[in-house]
């Protein structure tokens, strides 16, 4: 997707000498909304972004909530409710009347940027996994914005205490094509420290196309598929 994975993962290797980011990801959402859970974007502390989790319309004023995350490195909650009437909706430029939770959560260069150094290896192997997110918590161990990235081989990082959910599910997601067409999971993790609500991403490399032929009508197509983040592999007779 546009704006999806490529995009933030290209707009971090542009941002991998700053100090950190923030990491917008929507949580939940009632109602209709322009974006579902598991879509997100990347905030850097120059107020720069990549990613979107509406129409355009929040992503500034969630960069602006981003400040106070930089500053004190704790995890937060934003909600966006469209539900109150025209006038709140029109006066943000917004099209839905749905509500949006998101969490914000600040990525540390001394840590590896979170999950993304070890996104951005498996995507390149072309790997496919789950991305398990902490999305509340009553275990002060596991607070808010905990993560384990699970994928098949040998690429993982984050909390041990989620990965072994996370494989379960990804053998469960890889053994069902429907379950795999899913954008996200909700699910409920019981530790003995105490309960976990977690919010599961499965990740997908991006779509590879073989494009037969050179010709004019090829650079549409290409360039379509290069907008949306995708592999192309063009094959023609002529050198």
């Amino acid at each position: 997707m546009h704006l999806g994975l490529t995009a933030l993962l290209e707009f971090y290797q542009t941002h991998k000498a700053d100090e950190a980011l923030v990491l917008g990801t929507v949580i939940a959402t009632e109602g209709s909304t322009y974006r579902k859970p598991g879509a997100m974007m990347l905030i850097a502390a120059d107020n720069s972004y990549c990613g979107l989790i509406s129409g355009g319309c929040l992503e500034a004023d969630l960069a602006a909530h981003a400040k106070d995350v930089f500053a004190d490195g704790k995890t937060r909650n934003v909600c966006y409710d469209m539900s109150h009437g025209d006038d709140f909706a029109w006066g943000m430029g917004l099209g839905c009347d749905g509500i949006i939770h998101l969490m914000l959560q600040r990525l540390d260069a001394e840590s590896g940027f979170g999950f993304l150094d070890v996104l951005t290896e498996a995507l390149t192997n072309r790997c496919r996994g789950l991305l398990s997110l902490v999305t509340a918590s009553d275990d002060t161990t596991h607070p808010p914005g905990s993560f384990a990235l699970s994928f098949d081989g040998p690429f993982s990082a984050g909390d041990p205490a989620l990965i072994p959910r996370g494989r379960q599910v990804s053998e469960l997601l890889s053994s069902d094509g429907k379950r795999m067409s899913r954008r996200y999971w909700q699910d409920a993790i019981e530790l003995q420290e105490g309960k976990l609500e977690v919010l599961l991403i499965p990740i997908m490399p991006p779509p590879s196309i073989l494009i037969c032929g050179a010709g004019h009508d090829a650079l549409p197509v290409s360039r379509l598929a290069v907008e949306m983040g995708w592999d192309i592999t063009i094959v023609d007779h002529r050198p």
